[in-house]
C-alpha cells in the first residue's frame, strides 16, 4: 500500500493525477475510482493485482511497477500466467494495448514476454483444495476433517486460511469448548469463525471478536443495544484515506453479520443501516483519494498544452492570475507567484499558462510605469520601491524594485526585481524612470542638506562655512561640535549669518539641521544609513514624532541614531531639537561650573528624574551628591514655614499664624505642591564651559527701562549663585502670576534667535 501511495503522488505532482484501486477498497469506492480513469478525469491508474480482478477498462498500456508480490507467507515473484492477467487490462476496448516495466524492475525474460503477447503458458497442475465433508461431533474432530487430504494428486493442500487459523484459536480456550459441546454449536461454532477479516488486522484482534460473538450466539441472537454501540463508531466520515479505510473494513464485518438472519432479530433493519453506512464512508474515501492524489488544474493544463490548445486566462483585480478557471498564481509588480503547490511538470505547466496570460498585462503595466506620476511611487521601509497604478489611491502599491548602496550614502541605487516576464528593454527602460524618482525623492525629502552646499560665483561660501556644510552634508545633517569646534572658531559674524540662512543651529554640544527632525526624513536617513553600512533592511528606529525612546545602549548602532536625529544618551535615544533645548538651559542656568536640575528638563524629553540624571551624566557632567548646595543658591527645598517668617514680622510667629481661622475656601485657593528640588552637577569642562551663557547675548540689544537687562528665559527668578548683591540675606520665595516672556513659545523664540 505505501508503495502505491508513493507511485500516485509522483503521478500526481508530474501528470495532474491518478485513479488509484486496491483490494482493501470497498466496491463502490472502486468503482468510482475506475470510472474517473474511464471518464478521461485522469490518464493514469495505480492499482495492486486487484485490478486483474474483472475489470475490463479502456487502458493503452499497463506498466510493472513490481513483479513480486508477499503471498500470505513470503515474497515471491509472479508467474507468467499472473503477469498476463495483468498486463492483459491493456488493449480491451477499441485498440491495442501494450505492457512493460517502470521504475527499478528489471526488463522481463524475453521467453517471459512472448508467453505474454502469445498467451501460451504451461497447463495447470496443481489445485488446491479443502475438504467440504466435515464431521461436526466435536471441535477435533471438526478440524481433523478440515485437515483430511484428497485421494487426487491434482487437488494440494493449500496454506491455512483465515477460518482455520480462527478456529484453531478458539478451540484453545476453555470458555469455547464448554459450549461447543453439541453438533449444532460446533456447527454455529464454525459459521462464525468463517466472517471473512475484513480489517486484515492483527489475528489476535479478529480471534477477539469472533470468540465474544459466539459467546454471545450461545444465548440466543446478538444484543441489539451491543450491535448498535459497536456500529455507531463507525458512522464518521472524518479522517484521511487510511481511517476512512480502516472504518469501512470494519462496517464490511457487521454487514456480513447483519445477512446472517438467525443472528439477529432485526436483520433488514440492520442491512441497511450497515450498508448505508459503507456506503457514506466509501463516498468520503472516493473524495479522500481525489483530494490526496489527483490535481485537477494540473490535469487539465498539462493535458491542454500535448493538445496544443488555446488557454484562457486572465488577470484579476487583485493580481489574482486565472488560467481555464483555475488560480495558477498571482502578480506582484513583474513577479509572478505560482500556487504553494505547483512542482515539477505542474510547475513547468503553470508558468507557461502565466506566461501567455500575462503578456499582454505586463507591457500594459511597463507603460503605466513610464508615464505615471511622482506620487505614484513610494519607499518602503525595507527599501521596496511601490508602484500603485490607480493615481490618488490611499494604498501603498505593489513593489517593482529595491534600492542598493551606491557611490555615496545619497545616492542609491536601483535595482529592478528578477523576473522572466520583463524583457532587456523593458528592465531598462524602468530602471532609468525610478532612477529618476528616487532622486528627486532624496533632494525633496531632506532638502536642507542639499541647500547646505547652494552657492554661486556672485555669492560664494566662505572656508569654514564650507567646511562645515561639507562635513553636515556627509553625516546626514549631525555632527558633535568638537569635531567642528576648529572651523566654529574662525566664524566672522557674516559666516554665521550665511549657516543660520541654510538652516544650520550651533549648538553647545551638537551642530545639526533642526528641519530634518521631520518624521520623513528621519525614516529616509536610517535607510540610506542602513544601505551605506551594509545593514539589512528595515532597521528600528524611534516612532514618528517620538521625543525619546528607551534602547539598549549595548545593542544598538549609536552611529545610527546620532544620523537620524536621535543621539544616544545613557539608556535613551532623544531626538535632537529637544535635547538641544535641555542643552541650552543647562548653559544659560550655569554659574561658577555648576548647574541644577529642573524638573521641566525631565519634562521636555518625556523621562523620570532617574533617567534625566543618567542622560545628564553620559552628557559628561558630574553629579554632585554629598555636597552641601551654595549659600547663595535659592533652594526649591525652601519650607513653608521659613517662607512665611521670611516674608512676616518677628512679632507675627509662624505658631500663630497657624492657630488663626482659616480664610474662607474661596478667599483663599490652595497653593499648589512645590515640587522637591532636585541635584546639582558640576558643568563638563570644555571650550563651552568656559563660554557659557553670555556669548548667547553678547551681540543683542535689549530695551528695558527698568532694569536695562536682557529678558531671559528665568526672568522673574534669580538664577542660583548670582553675586550681585554682597548680602547673602535669604529671599522670600513667591509664585507671581507667570509672564508672557515665560511661557512656552516665548521659550522657543529664544532659543531659536540664540542659535
Amino acid at each position: 500500500m505505501d508503495d502505491v501511495y508513493q507511485l500516485a503522488d509522483l503521478i500526481r505532482r508530474q501528470r495532474g493525477g491518478t485513479a488509484v484501486v486496491l483490494g482493501a477498497l470497498s466496491p463502490r469506492t472502486r468503482n468510482a475510482q475506475v470510472e474517473m480513469y474511464q471518464s478521461g478525469e485522469v490518464d493514469f491508474m495505480v492499482a495492486t493485482d486487484a485490478i486483474g480482478m474483472g475489470l475490463n477498462m479502456d487502458i493503452r498500456h499497463v506498466a510493472l511497477a513490481s513483479t513480486r508480490k508477499f503471498d500470505g507467507r513470503r515474497p515471491r515473484g509472479l508467474k507468467p500466467a499472473e503477469l498476463a492477467q495483468i498486463a492483459g487490462r491493456a488493449g480491451r476496448y477499441m485498440k491495442e494495448g501494450t505492457f512493460g516495466v517502470t521504475g527499478r524492475v528489471s526488463e522481463l525474460d524475453p521467453d517471459v514476454v512472448e508467453a505474454i503477447e502469445n498467451h501460451k503458458f504451461e497447463s495447470i497442475r496443481e489445485i488446491c483444495w479443502r475438504n467440504a465433508a466435515l464431521d461436526y461431533s466435536s471441535p477435533k474432530a471438526l478440524l481433523k476433517s478440515l485437515e483430511r487430504p484428497s485421494e487426487n494428486p491434482m487437488l494440494i493442500k493449500g496454506r491455512p486460511s483465515d477460518d482455520v487459523e480462527t478456529l484453531q484459536a478458539l478451540c484453545a480456550r476453555d470458555e469455547v469448548l464448554g459450549i461447543a459441546s453439541t453438533p449444532d454449536m460446533i456447527r454455529l461454532l464454525w459459521d462464525v469463525c468463517q466472517i471473512p477479516d475484513f480489517r486484515k488486522t492483527m489475528s489476535d484482534a479478529h480471534q477477539e471478536l469472533i470468540a465474544d460473538i459466539y459467546t454471545r450466539l450461545s444465548y440466543g441472537q446478538l444484543d441489539e443495544d451491543w450491535v448498535a454501540s459497536q456500529v455507531a463508531r463507525l458512522d464518521d466520515t472524518r479522517g484521511e484515506v487510511d481511517s476512512l479505510m480502516t472504518r469501512i473494513a470494519h462496517i464490511r464485518t457487521w454487514t456480513y453479520i447483519a445477512y446472517k438472519p438467525q443472528w439477529i432479530r432485526r436483520f433488514e433493519y440492520w442491512q441497511e443501516k450497515t450498508r448505508a453506512i459503507e456506503d457514506r464512508l466509501s463516498d468520503a474515501l472516493h473524495e479522500a483519494l481525489l483530494l490526496r492524489f489527483v490535481d485537477r488544474r494540473t490535469a487539465h493544463l498539462v493535458k491542454a498544452m500535448e493538445e496544443g490548445r488555446e488557454l484562457l486566462a486572465g488577470i484579476r483585480a487583485n493580481g489574482e492570475v486565472i488560467v481555464e478557471s483555475h488560480l495558477i498564481g498571482h502578480l506582484q509588480g513583474f513577479r509572478f507567484i505560482p500556487v504553494a503547490d505547483a512542482a515539477g511538470a505542474d510547475y513547468k505547466a503553470v508558468m507557461s499558462a502565466a506566461r501567455a496570460a500575462l503578456q499582454s498585462d505586463v507591457k500594459r503595466r511597463v507603460m503605466s510605469i513610464l508615464t505615471a506620476k511622482d506620487e505614484q511611487f513610494a519607499l518602503d521601509e525595507a527599501g521596496n520601491i511601490l508602484f500603485q497604478e490607480k493615481h490618488g489611491s490611499p494604498l501603498p502599491g505593489l513593489p517593482i524594485a529595491k534600492i542598493k548602496k551606491g557611490d555615496h550614502i545619497l545616492k542609491p541605487v536601483v535595482e529592478v526585481e528578477e523576473t522572466d516576464l520583463l524583457n532587456g528593454s523593458d528592465r531598462t527602460a524602468i530602471a532609468e524612470k525610478l532612477k529618476g524618482w528616487l532622486e528627486a525623492h532624496v533632494a525633496k525629502v531632506l532638502e536642507p542638506l542639499f541647500v547646505l552646499q547652494n552657492e554661486t560665483p556672485e555669492n560664494p561660501l566662505a572656508g569654514a562655512v564650507r567646511g562645515i556644510a561639507y562635513q553636515l552634508h556627509e553625516a546626514l545633517g549631525i555632527l558633535p561640535r568638537e569635531s567642528l569646534e576648529d572651523l566654529i572658531a574662525t566664524l566672522t559674524p557674516e559666516d554665521r549669518a550665511a549657516l543660520r540662512a541654510r538652516k544650520v543651529k550651533l549648538g553647545p554640544i551638537l551642530v545639526f539641521l533642526p528641519e530634518l527632525n521631520k518624521p520623513a526624513a528621519v525614516r529616509l536617513r536610517a535607510k540610506l544609513w542602513a544601505l551605506w553600512n551594509d545593514k539589512p533592511l528595515p532597521v528600528e528606529i524611534p516612532k514618528d514624532g517620538a521625543v525619546s525612546v528607551k534602547v539598549d545602549a549595548g545593542a544598538i548602532d549609536k552611529s545610527l541614531y546620532q544620523s537620524i536625529g536621535y543621539p544616544v544618551y545613557g539608556s535613551r535615544a532623544i531626538r535632537i531639537d529637544m535635547l538641544d533645548r535641555v542643552i541650552v538651559a543647562i548653559y544659560d542656568s550655569a554659574n561658577q561650573g555648576k548647574f541644577q536640575a529642573q524638573h521641566q528638563m525631565a519634562e521636555w524629553l518625556g523621562v523620570p528624574i532617574d533617567d534625566l540624571y543618567e542622560i545628564l551624566g553620559a552628557m559628561g557632567h558630574k553629579r554632585i551628591i554629598a555636597e552641601a548646595k551654595p549659600e547663595e543658591a535659592v533652594s526649591e527645598e525652601t519650607t513653608i514655614e521659613t517662607a512665611v517668617s521670611e516674608a512676616v514680622p518677628e512679632a507675627a510667629p509662624v505658631e500663630e499664624l497657624k492657630s488663626e481661622e482659616p480664610v474662607a475656601e474661596e478667599a483663599k485657593p490652595a497653593a499648589p505642591a512645590e515640587k522637591p528640588a532636585l541635584d546639582w552637577f558640576f558643568l563638563k569642562r570644555g571650550k563651552a564651559n568656559t563660554k557659557a551663557a553670555p556669548r548667547h547675548f553678547e551681540k543683542k540689544k535689549f530695551e528695558n527701562k527698568k532694569t536695562d537687562k536682557p529678558k531671559g528665559k528665568f526672568e522673574g527668578k534669580k538664577k542660583h549663585g548670582d553675586k550681585s548683591k554682597k548680602d547673602s540675606a535669604p529671599k522670600v520665595m513667591s509664585a507671581p502670576a507667570k509672564k508672557v516672556e515665560e511661557s512656552p513659545f516665548a521659550i522657543l523664540e529664544q532659543l531659536k534667535n540664540k542659535g
